[in-house]
């Protein structure tokens, strides 16, 4: 009994055909396994409504640290931007075979800007919004993989490196949007704060109203 599956064994052994079939798994199961990793830190990121942590521990240093915290957003928010743009773009170069580059360039900024809108209001919406694109990009290169044309997508590349004046302006864009979205967050907070504050207030001076 042990012979002849000890045999069973090193016959399915022999029959291992390493480079024409494990290899070829072995490398698709990779690619998939690496793009749904790039995938999930797209969309996580993206999502995020507080791109930054802000924690105040030390109150005298209330105001170094909120200067801190804007300087992060001026500096690093429109860096996040351009990867998040160029990552997108590259992707809508693969997935479009008849929009301008031009066109292509809008829709990546204006996902991205609904993305950021839509982590104001529920991250994970904006999940579902930024991760839409990527995961086409998965599901048609695991059915038609002939679908892709890297020629097509290096010549939209280096048409779109001499749009500086339009790439520059949906920058921008991005940038007030975002400005103007932690703007109206932060009255909001300051609004919903003061108006719970205003009961406790009420209380304590009914309490102080009433005599001995």
């Amino acid at each position: 009994m042990l012979d002849k599956a000890f045999s069973a064994i090193t016959d399915a052994i022999t029959h291992i055909d390493f480079y024409g079939l494990i290899l070829p798994l072995l490398i698709y199961t990779l690619l998939i396994a690496v793009y749904g990793i790039f995938i999930w830190a797209f969309y996580k990121s993206i999502s995020k409504r507080d791109l930054f942590h802000m924690e105040i521990k030390d109150h005298r240093k209330q105001w170094q640290i909120k200067a801190g915290h804007t300087l992060k957003y001026i500096i690093l928010f429109p860096l996040l931007i351009f990867l998040w743009f160029a990552a997108l773009t590259i992707i809508l170069f693969f997935l479009s075979k008849s929009q301008s580059v031009q066109n292509i360039l809008l829709m990546s900024m204006a996902m991205i800007a609904a993305a950021r809108i839509s982590a104001y209001y529920k991250e994970s919406l904006s999940e579902d919004i930024a991760k839409i694109l990527p995961l086409a990009v998965l599901a048609i290169f695991v059915v038609d993989s002939t679908f892709f044309s890297l020629s097509q997508t290096l010549s939209r590349f280096y048409e779109a490196t001499s749009l500086t004046t339009l790439l520059v302006n949906y920058l921008l864009f991005t940038i007030i949007l975002e400005f103007v979205l932690r703007v109206l967050l932060n009255f909001k907070q300051h609004f919903n704060g003061a108006r719970k504050k205003e009961p406790i207030i009420q209380g304590k001076s009914k309490k102080q109203k009433k005599g001995p």
